[in-house]
């Protein structure tokens, strides 16, 4: 079996933007270096040749690879000069495993491979929450974080991919650890020592049931009268979707709008007595809430997606289906036992330690790759 010093693995992502699965792309990558494996990254490119993935690789001390676009679209011409280069590179550097985490750099990555004279194993990381998943290619194999997408995939698309691995997404627990709340956030928020403070952390969106949440906090605050919502995050829709029905159901009091943060986000979010999640975004793995559970925050979810595979309903969270109704009920029920969230709040604490931290993930897929390479090993050619 390969070792870790000798295997040289190459991650792709096809967009220039910090957003979506872009930080759990480079956390992996960051975490596999840091088990000794020889690790490059290429991150898209904008037109101008810009990239906010590149100066976030440079912080954890990955080498990227600069000369090829990797747009998060397809573009015949684009994709088709960044296929010839990627190939070269492949060539030139002796890839061991080339990794995949967007669709467009995975269309780009089987092009290379027509004409690379070496042959890495290719990988693919799924980070949809539910099916269907577009796949469009065959891969070595599948990286999936959802135990519900691997069946899908298995049933769907074995023809494409016959070895499918399910890998829990990962966040820096180091970063994100039980704590203390920090009284001058909670004051400059306005979040008094009393208050039980109900959170979200998501882009004001239309889809992201907004509309739900700030009705069932409305009925929970007549009989909770302690009861305060932090919305964590911004959106071009924020007034219609959020402000000004906080107006309209004559909540402004009880409702912090905390926008975007950024250097103080942690301590933000840890201001949360627990946290509320009702629809995924573009990171299917839903990395707000593992970061708040790794907090010590109990979660109300809806079961949508990868959701009620991360929280154990009853145990570290509650799993609803989101009516307005049950949604009220839910919110009182933390709201209104502090043991039950203390609970709660070990329980969340305890498995994001446990399954969520990058070195676990890395390590896995990391004898995911020493078990595709030995396999392989006896089909390449010997060098002479």
């Amino acid at each position: 079996m390969a070792t870790a010093m000798s295997i040289k693995a190459l991650h792709l992502f096809s967009n220039y933007k910090w957003t979506g699965p872009a930080e759990p792309a480079v956390n992996l990558a960051a975490g596999l270096k840091k088990l000794g494996l020889n690790v490059l990254f290429a991150p898209g490119h904008d037109a101008k040749g810009q990239s906010l993935i590149a100066g976030r690789c440079a912080g954890r001390d990955l080498k990227c690879v600069e000369d090829l676009r990797l747009g998060k679209h397809r573009r015949l011409l684009s994709d088709r000069r960044d296929a010839k280069r990627l190939a070269g590179i492949i060539d030139a550097a002796e890839v061991d495993v080339l990794h995949a985490h967007m669709d467009n750099d995975h269309r780009i990555a089987l092009k290379a491979l027509e004409t690379a004279g070496h042959r890495p194993v290719l990988v693919r990381t799924i980070y949809d929450g539910e099916p269907p998943v577009r796949l469009p290619g065959d891969a070595d194999a599948l990286i999936v974080i959802s135990k519900k997408v691997g069946r899908w995939l298995a049933g769907h698309h074995r023809r494409r991919c016959r070895r499918i691995y399910l890998v829990d997404a990962a966040i820096d627990t180091s970063r994100f650890a039980p704590r203390p709340r920090d009284k001058e956030t909670a004051r400059r928020l306005g979040i008094a020592p009393g208050d039980i403070v109900a959170g979200i952390v998501a882009r004001m969106q239309k889809h992201r049931r907004f509309d739900v949440l700030l009705e069932a906090f409305a009925r929970a605050a007549i009989a909770e009268p302690r009861l305060k919502l932090l919305i964590i995050g911004r959106g071009t829709h924020a007034d219609s979707v959020a402000r000004r029905p906080v107006e309209e159901l004559h909540i402004s009091e009880r409702v912090i709008f905390a926008g975007y943060r950024s250097d103080d986000y942690v301590s933000v979010a840890n201001c949360m007595d627990f946290k509320i999640f009702l629809m995924p975004g573009t990171d299917g793995s839903c990395r707000a809430v593992r970061e708040c559970m790794a907090l010590g925050k109990p979660v109300i979810a809806a079961d949508r997606g990868v959701l009620a595979e991360i929280i154990d309903s009853g145990k570290n969270g509650l799993v609803v289906n989101d009516r307005v109704e049950n949604l009220r009920a839910a919110i009182l029920r933390l709201a209104g036992d502090r043991r039950l969230r203390r609970r709660m709040a070990l329980a969340a604490a305890g498995k994001a330690a446990e399954h969520f931290n990058i070195e676990r993930q890395a390590k896995e897929v990391q004898t995911i790759y020493q078990t595709l390479l030995s396999r392989t090993k006896k089909s390449r050619p010997e060098k002479r």
